[in-house]
């Protein structure tokens, strides 16, 4: 937030946040009070894939029919799903896309949205009512904020910036050529690309991604690990798509198939498998991890889920929930979509989030 606030500032405008108030203590009470304070005309939005914000949307339309809803396309490859209807597995999605969508292969690039100039400032509206504040509070600055956040532990530091430094990093060096061989390594940071925390909040695009391997594929080489790194685009891409087609019933117990799992809530089992306590010492390693670091592996989220689905018998439900709390990469749509897949609530293969890799 404090590298989109300066991003801002040099376009001459400001980052601002909505605080809780007793009078408005949820989203759409906020956003609501917003509309009507400054009688807003218009409003932007990114497209999302998240059934529970999109029904805030549609309230707030439904409350104001007047304003003009401008939704952008900011997080996927496609503006809207490439075929007549998602099929059931990933597999038959991605035989799909290839045969028909060739383009997205070829050499060209991509077009990408080009920054504005300057953006029109804040109303003085806005900025004079009390219950809108500066993301900043007074004395505090950019470079303070930016800097305390280098010194956190993690390699993974928040921002556009940081996100487009990894990604020049990481395609200038041999990694990407290596993907496929080292992906499944629990540990390294090299092994795989990371890019899935800046594109869980929007910090990378996934085209920019996307460019960015057809030239490396273009000046350096292209081969079985370059195409694996396509593959796990398109499987976000997949699950994307699955979790806008199915909405609500991604959170089902059934799932969407409809079909009661055998598992069930063993709390006991639930906190040993939380605080790496169980009878199976990777698993216990990969959650430590996962607490003391907000990212676990690909592998190693496969490991896990398979224990808590299979061996513990536990509830998905709970597992996604409790990835959702902890992952610094978390995305709905794959978090979710990849867990019900994993216990047999969704098509496709069972195997764990590997987009998140």
């Amino acid at each position: 937030m404090a590298d989109l606030n300066t991003s801002l500032e040099l376009l001459g405008n400001k980052l601002l946040h909505l605080h809780k108030t007793p009078t408005s203590p949820n989203t759409f009470m906020q956003l609501n009070e917003l509309i009507e304070a400054q009688q807003v005309t218009d409003i932007c939005v990114s497209q999302t894939a998240d059934y529970y914000q999109n029904q805030i949307y549609v309230r707030l339309q439904n409350k104001h029919p007047q304003i003009r809803w401008h939704i952008e396309t900011t997080a996927t490859l496609f503006d809207e799903l490439p075929l007549d209807d998602l099929p059931k597995s990933f597999t038959q999605f991605r035989k799909k896309i290839e045969a028909d969508y060739d383009l997205l292969h070829a050499a060209q690039d991509i077009a990408i949205c080009a920054t504005p100039e300057r953006l029109a400032p804040i109303p003085e509206s806005l900025v004079d009512r009390c219950e809108y504040e500066y993301f900043f509070k007074a004395g505090e600055d950019n470079a303070q904020a930016i800097s305390q956040q280098k010194q956190q532990s993690s390699n993974f530091k928040g921002g556009e910036s940081n996100g487009l430094n990894h990604l020049k990093s990481y395609f200038n060096s041999d990694a990407p050529s290596t993907y496929k061989i080292t992906r499944n390594a629990l540990d390294e940071w090299t092994h795989s690309t990371k890019f899935s925390a800046w594109l869980a909040n929007g910090s990378l695009s996934v085209n920019t991604i996307l460019n960015r391997l057809r030239r490396y594929e273009r000046d350096v080489i292209a081969n079985d690990s370059t195409y694996w790194i396509w593959f796990e685009l398109l499987r976000r891409e997949y699950f994307y798509w699955y979790a806008v087609t199915h909405q609500q019933k991604l959170f089902w117990f059934k799932g969407i198939g409809q079909h009661t799992p055998s598992t069930q809530l063993d709390q006991k089992k639930l906190e040993q498998w939380r605080n790496g306590d169980t009878a199976y010492p990777i698993v216990n390693a990969c959650m430590h991890q996962l607490k003391a670091t907000g990212y676990m592996s690909n592998r190693g989220r496969q490991l896990v889920a398979s224990c808590f689905i299979h061996e513990l018998g536990l509830d998905w439900r709970y597992g996604a929930t409790y990835f959702e709390q902890h992952l610094i990469d978390y995305d709905v749509a794959s978090n979710w979509g990849e867990l019900a897949i994993s216990g047999g609530r969704g098509g496709g293969s069972k195997r764990m989030s590997a987009v998140q890799s």
